[in-house]
């Protein structure tokens, strides 16, 4: 909500998107994808975890900590 107030978002409708629940299942499903997904898994201290940001292309998780790591997607 405070991010949306900041941008300028007054209407109404905005804030009932983000505190009616409307979009909770889209998100825990997302979320579940994301969890699951050996891609964005990174090694953690209760186990294979992800955490953000985390960028994955094609099945491969990237190292957004390399300088050169939008370089190396690109022919």
């Amino acid at each position: 909500m405070a991010l949306g107030e900041r941008l300028g978002i007054t209407d109404e409708r905005f804030a009932n998107a983000v505190t009616g629940g409307a979009f909770e299942p889209a998100v825990q499903r997302s979320l579940s994808t994301a969890m699951t997904d050996p891609a964005l898994s990174v090694p953690g201290t209760g186990g294979a975890t992800f955490g953000t940001p985390t960028v994955a292309v094609a099945g491969t998780r990237i190292d957004v900590g390399d300088p050169n790591w939008l370089r190396k997607l690109t022919p």
